[in-house]
């Protein structure tokens, strides 16, 4: 596969594009704003903004932008994480000028187009999902521990989904500020992937979007410092309706694009990350203590953080399944893991990432992250045959440094009982 072109305008906008056989082209704009960028009083912003960016432009009416591209078998969509914000479409070869042309229109004016009813309007939207959220069993969990993970006041503190005050708190005119610091060519990457020349990609989105003023805001960077693991546990317990008891761990990693986050997300699927993973062998196909284990690592500039959930049976105890996944922690700690163990989640982590890459939408994606976090939308190709660098000995540091115990936030749910 030749390498991505790479080209920036002079107005800040990174413009990455690589070819893919097929028949159809993704679009992918990512601007570099996410929660971590919110105030901690002013929480679910960019969520919300998310759900205002298909409220029209000055050439688009309301609900206009899935329609026009819809008509022409196109999928799209947009998603909110801690650390950015994403629109995609996927589109026949012949309507991606359409398909630019929509981004570019509603990067340049969305401010003129935005108003107090589609903002009332959107604020309704994000409450609902907020309520299906909490009503889901298990549904706040790592919202929860991110709280109690992280500093108060830090970045990475409250997730995407937000406060309700807040977004009741914020008027228009908070809105508007926001949009001009963060929704601008210098916050944005646009990536083009599929069947479309490289070179003649770069020059549609130049076309499209060379015009588009800069926002000129540096926001801080405070939270690139990487943070120690937590220096205490922290363990809570809830009673709520939920089907099973279930346990949850979040751990503080090493950030993205170091070793130790490539060792950390390592450890994680040795532990929790499959079939053939150890508490998989241990408590459910052995102990029969639990009916679900798995495990993440969620890459973050600075910090990562790294997830485990555990699913009990009704008759599980919470106490020994807590104290059986210490003891292999503890044990990949101190013995570290076998070669085969080091291989086989080496090439099922190296499959997860190519099989991202294997459509034109996850292929834009993952170059556009790739130049969001790094300026380099190579590394994405790279990142695949990372963890073949990872040895057995690096893993077993990274679980005594940074996956004990005595280093997680923890959250157990238990059954409400019967009345």
């Amino acid at each position: 596969m030749a390498g991505p072109v790479l080209h920036r305008l002079p107005n800040g906008l990174s413009v990455v594009a690589a070819g893919q056989p097929g028949a159809a082209v993704a679009v992918n704009v990512t601007y570099r704003v996410g929660s971590r960028d919110e105030s901690p009083e002013r929480t679910g912003i960019a969520h919300l903004f998310e759900h205002l960016m298909f409220e029209g432009s000055a050439g688009v009416a309301a609900g206009e932008h899935f329609a026009c591209l819809e008509r022409y078998g196109a999928w799209l969509n947009g998603f909110t994480m801690i650390d950015r914000t994403t629109y995609f479409e996927t589109v026949p070869r012949g309507v991606l000028p359409l398909a630019l042309w929509l981004e570019a229109d509603r990067m340049r004016s969305l401010g003129t187009a935005l108003n107090q009813r589609s903002l009332d309007t959107q604020r309704e939207v994000v409450k609902n999902e907020w309520r299906e959220s909490c009503n889901q069993p298990y549904g706040t969990a790592v919202e929860r521990l991110q709280a109690r993970l992280f500093p108060s006041g830090h970045a990475y503190a409250h997730s995407p989904i937000g406060d309700m005050a807040h977004l009741d708190a914020m008027d228009l005119a908070g809105f508007r500020r926001f949009l001009a610091r963060h929704y601008a060519p210098d916050r944005a990457v646009v990536t083009v992937v599929g069947a479309a020349d490289p070179e003649a990609a770069v020059e549609e989105v130049t076309r499209c979007f060379a015009d588009i003023a800069p926002s000129g805001h540096e926001p801080s960077a405070a939270y690139r410092a990487q943070l120690a693991p937590l220096p205490d546990p922290i363990r809570e317990t809830c009673r709520e309706p939920v089907p099973m008891t279930a346990l949850y761990r979040l751990w503080r990693l090493p950030g993205d694009g170091t070793a130790d986050c490539d060792s950390a997300e390592m450890a994680l699927h040795i532990l929790a990350g499959g079939p053939g993973s150890r508490l998989q062998a241990r408590l459910v196909r052995g102990e029969r203590s639990a009916v679900g284990v798995s495990g993440w690592v969620h890459r973050l500039a600075g910090t990562s953080m790294g997830l485990l959930a555990v699913q009990l049976p009704g008759d599980g105890s919470a106490a020994a399944v807590e104290e059986a996944v210490d003891e292999e922690i503890a044990s990949l700690a101190v013995t570290g893991p076998d070669e085969d163990e080091v291989s086989r989640a080496a090439t099922a982590l190296e499959l997860a990432a190519l099989r991202e890459m294997s459509t034109c939408d996850g292929h834009a994606d993952a170059l556009a992250q790739a130049t969001l976090q790094f300026g380099e939308p190579g590394r994405a190709y790279r990142r695949a045959t990372a963890w073949r660098a990872v040895s057995g000995d690096a893993v077993a540091k990274i679980a005594a440094t940074w996956l004990g115990p005595e280093h997680c936030a923890q959250l157990t749910y238990l059954p409400e009982e019967a009345s």
